[in-house]
């Protein structure tokens, strides 16, 4: 018996990618037209003024290829790990404000924005081989509210697809909700000539820009940056000299968030994050002392 869900399921997602990096065998990229990596890397840092430019980059997208000329609602689908921001949340964020001050509709419909929280086991996933990345995807959890997505017109929106295990899950956990449609599309793409995913090239990228605690230290300024997930690993990522050095220069406020999110995600577990974690509350817990 053939039912809705299983139409569903058996329908092809149309995937996209803005930009797509190619790995050749030798290990060097082929960068597309267009795509800065050291941009890339300060958007994954949470630069607000590089996330703008990728939002009207894909309003641009959509609009040219009319992807939300569907009857009825469209939503965009974006991700959160818990209580961190993801850069592509911040993205999401600005697209939806972009497509509406733009007035660009659907039959009367503006589009809207749900989340697809992720839960996965502590860890650095970014680094992990496509092996140990199914893995984790299998053990984790991934959950949004129904009512945000059943019936309508649903475009996933990712920043990056590497061995795609995490677009996979976003797809299915769509999917079994029951959208009107589905489609992927992701801000940029890596794909090896090989045929091989390797985790280094993904590293690579994400820390581009960052050469030392100066470098944290201006990802910091609260008035130009998110902070996201990715800037809390790096912090507690530091040599204990640059971390020292870094705290010596940082606003207390940006600290305190940067230790509660990191709490809230389970980094304080990590072993290679344990250390650095504790010295900053004892750091934090010695000025308040001093100040009181």
């Amino acid at each position: 018996m053939f039912t809705k869900k299983n139409m569903l399921q058996d329908t092809t997602v149309l995937q996209t990618e803005l930009f797509l990096i190619k790995v050749k065998t030798d290990g060097t990229l082929i960068i597309p037209e267009g795509f800065d990596l050291e941009e890339y890397s300060e958007f994954k840092y949470g630069s607000r003024k590089v996330v703008a430019k990728y939002a009207e980059c894909i309003s641009n997208y959509l609009q040219k290829n009319m992807i939300l000329a569907n009857e009825g609602n469209n939503v965009l689908v974006t991700t959160t790990r818990k209580l961190i921001r993801q850069g592509v949340t911040s993205l999401v964020e600005e697209l939806v404000k972009l497509i509406n001050f733009q007035n660009y509709q659907s039959n009367g419909q503006i589009v809207d924005m749900a989340q697809i929280t992720i839960w996965t086991p502590t860890g650095e996933y970014g680094a992990k081989s496509e092996k140990e990345r199914r893995e984790i995807m299998a053990a984790s959890d991934f959950t949004i509210d129904s009512r945000a997505i059943t019936g309508k017109h649903v475009l996933i929106i990712d920043d990056l697809v590497a061995s795609g295990q995490v677009r996979d899950r976003l797809i299915y956990t769509v999917k079994e909700n029951l959208p009107k449609s589905c489609r992927f599309l992701s801000l940029t793409r890596i794909v090896s000539e090989s045929g091989d995913f390797d985790p280094r090239i993904e590293s690579v990228i994400n820390r581009k820009i960052i050469s030392s605690w100066q470098s944290v230290l201006r990802l910091c300024d609260i008035e130009s940056y998110y902070l996201t997930s990715r800037l809390c690993k790096t912090v507690l990522g530091l040599d204990r000299k640059d971390l020292e050095l870094l705290i010596d220069s940082l606003k207390h406020n940006i600290l305190y968030e940067i230790i509660a999110q990191s709490i809230c995600e389970g980094y304080f577990a990590i072993p290679e994050y344990k250390s650095n974690g504790d010295f900053l509350v004892n750091y934090l817990s010695e000025r308040i002392n001093k100040l009181s």
